[in-house]
């Protein structure tokens, strides 16, 4: 009881590090293309 009242908010929290993550990286492409836009010009 106590090691899965344990697990459960680690993986929670295992899962939403992982999107931010994944968020993260897709802020810094968008703004790789922008910069390579903006460079194109």
């Amino acid at each position: 009881m106590l090691l899965s009242s344990f697990r459960h908010p680690y993986r929670q929290t295992s899962i939403s590090s992982i999107q931010t993550q994944f968020l993260s990286i897709q802020n810094e492409i968008v703004m790789f293309k922008v910069n390579k836009d903006l460079m194109a010009d």
